[in-house]
């Protein structure tokens, strides 16, 4: 079952927030690494810039349980390809496809600036 294991992102009055997501029934160590994802991806969450906050907050936000992703590497790589962008940059990627797939920081980096670009 540990590939159904994954994170949510929240967003709530106290902030941004990341939980683990593991299916029922799970085994021991499908807790134990569903754990041990959900604190790797704070320990990335905490660190964000800005910017970077506001499009968590923004993913977070467009559902009601929270944005899923597969795992905290999901998370490393649109921080790595978002760095340095700023707010009104995130602003402009309110159409982009933030949907988890098997893609590396500077692929992703390369749409985001084509994306920003095109404007």
């Amino acid at each position: 079952m540990t590939e159904r294991i994954g994170l949510t992102i929240t967003w709530t009055q106290f902030g941004l927030g990341v939980g683990p997501v593991v299916p029922f029934p799970a085994t021991e160590a499908d807790r134990q690494k569903a754990a041990d994802e959900a604190g790797k991806a704070a320990l990335l969450v905490s660190k964000v810039s800005a910017a970077q906050r506001a499009l968590l907050r923004r993913l977070a936000e467009a559902s009601p349980e929270g944005y899923l992703v597969p795992a905290a590497s999901w998370i490393d790589t649109v921080l790595k390809a978002t760095k340095g962008l700023t707010e009104a940059d995130i602003e402009r990627l309110h159409t982009f496809d933030w949907t988890p797939a098997a893609i590396g920081p500077e692929e992703l980096r390369k749409k985001i600036l084509a994306v920003l670009n095109k404007k």
